[in-house]
C-alpha cells in the first residue's frame, strides 16, 4: 500500500519521540556489515536477546556508524504511534511508506512492529510493541529493512538469496520459497563449503566481480531437515513460522568456521526441485535468474524499487547463470557442487 505526503509530518514527529524515548536499560552495540557501520542502541535486555544473536558476527569495536535505536514499548506505544496506526485500513496487515529518498518506513500490525530510515540524518529505528507477537523470521533476519533502504543510493544491493564457495569458486543460489535454496545451502555447509548467509545477503556490484557480505548467521530449512542435521550434534533451532513449519539456527553453529564475511561470487545457480534421484547442473541465461531474483527480493524489500532492479539486473549480467535441477540424492548433490566450482575456477 502506497500513502500519500501527508503522512509525512506525522512519520518526521515519530522519528523525534521516539529517539527522545529513555529507558534506564540501553546498550549500544558497533556493527559492521561489509562497508556498512551501524551503531546500534538497544533498550532492554529482552529486546537485545531477541535481535542480537544473528548478527553478533559482525560486531567490532569502532563506532562511528549510523545510529539505530531498536524499542520495546512493551504495549505502552508512544501516542503519536496508536494514531498512526489507526489512520490505516483495518484490513491491512502491512503498510509501506516512503517519502521519495528522504524517509521510508513499515508498519506491521499483528506484533505493532514500525522500522523507519530517515536519509536526511542518516538515522533509523525499530520498534515494537508486542514482541510476543513478531514472526520468527524477523528475528532471522533483523533490521533487513533498515538495511535496504541505506543502501537504495549506493553500489550494494540488499538480495534474497544464498551463496556458498568451495575452492575459491562462489555461488549465488536464487529461487523463490521452497526452491531448495537452504536446503543445498545447508547440506553443502556440512560438507565443508562456507557461505556469506543463507537468506538474505549484501552484494557489492561495483565491479568486475561482485561481492557477497554476511549480514545474518542464520540458515532455515523445513522441520525435517532441522531434525536430520540435529543427528550431527547439539544445534538451537528457532521457529520461522509459529506453525512450526519452518526453523532457523546459526550457520556458525551448524558448522563451525562455516560463516564468512565476505566472499566472491562466479556464477548463479536457480534451484528447482525434480523428480530424480540425480541433480544436475545445465546453461541457463541471465533473465532465469532474474526472473526469480527481482520479485522475490523486492516483495520483501519495499521501496527504491527503480534502483533495487536496476542493480539485481546488473548482478545477473555480470555472472553466468545455470539451472540446478535438485535430485533426492544428497551426496551426490554436493560431490556435483564441489565438481561444478572446481571447473569454475579452472
Amino acid at each position: 500500500m502506497s500513502c500519500s505526503l501527508n503522512y509525512n509530518d506525522v512519520l518526521r514527529q515519530i522519528f523525534v519521540d521516539v529517539q527522545a524515548y529513555r529507558a534506564v536499560e540501553r546498550r549500544v552495540r558497533n556493527l559492521k556489515f561489509g562497508p556498512i557501520s551501524l551503531s546500534l542502541s538497544v533498550v532492554g535486555e529482552p529486546m537485545e536477546a531477541a535481535i542480537m544473536p544473528t548478527i553478533e558476527h559482525a560486531e567490532n569495536g569502532a563506532g562511528g556508524g549510523v545510529p539505530i535505536q531498536v524499542t520495546d514499548f512493551e504495549g505502552n506505544e508512544p501516542a503519536l504511534v496508536t494514531k498512526l496506526a489507526e489512520s490505516f485500513p483495518s484490513d491491512f496487515q502491512q503498510v509501506n511508506l516512503q517519502s521519495g529518498s528522504r524517509m521510508a518506513a513499515s508498519w506491521d500490525s499483528l506484533p505493532r512492529f514500525f522500522e523507519m530510515y530517515h536519509a536526511e540524518s542518516h538515522a533509523g529505528m525499530m520498534f515494537l510493541s508486542q514482541r510476543s507477537l513478531m514472526p520468527g523470521w524477523e528475528w532471522a533476519s533483523p533490521l533487513k529493512r533498515i538495511l535496504h533502504w541505506m543502501t537504495v543510493q549506493t553500489p550494494y544491493v540488499v538480495v534474497h538469496g544464498a551463496s556458498l564457495q568451495f575452492e575459491d569458486a562462489g555461488l549465488l543460489l536464487v529461487g523463490h520459497s521452497g526452491a531448495g535454496k537452504s536446503t543445498t545451502t545447508a547440506r553443502a555447509l556440512t560438507e565443508g563449503f562456507i557461505s556469506a548467509g543463507d537468506d538474505m545477503l549484501l552484494v557489492d556490484v561495483d565491479g568486475s566481480r561482485p561481492t557477497a557480505h554476511a549480514l545474518y548467521d542464520a540458515i532455515k530449512v523445513n522441520a525435517a531437515m532441522a531434525r536430520d542435521l540435529s543427528l550431527r550434534g547439539q544445534i538451537t533451532w528457532r521457529d520461522v513460522e509459529s506453525h512450526g513449519g519452518k526453523k532457523f539456527c546459526k550457520i556458525s553453529e551448524l558448522a563451525k568456521g562455516s560463516l564468512v564475511s565476505a566472499l566472491g561470487l562466479n556464477a548463479i545457480l536457480v534451484p528447482q526441485v525434480v523428480d530424480s534421484s540425480a541433480s544436475r547442473i545445465v546453461p541457463g541465461v541471465a533473465m532465469d535468474a532474474l526472473r526469480v531474483l527481482a520479485p522475490s527480493t523486492m516483495n520483501i524489500l519495499r521501496g527504491g524499487e527503480q534502483k533495487t532492479l536496476a542493480k539485481l539486473a546488473k548482478i545477473t549480467r555480470s555472472l553466468p547463470t545455470y539451472r540446478l535441477e535438485l535430485g533426492s540424492n544428497p551426496v551426490q548433490l554436493v560431490d556435483l557442487l564441489r565438481q561444478f566450482c572446481r571447473d569454475l575456477g579452472t
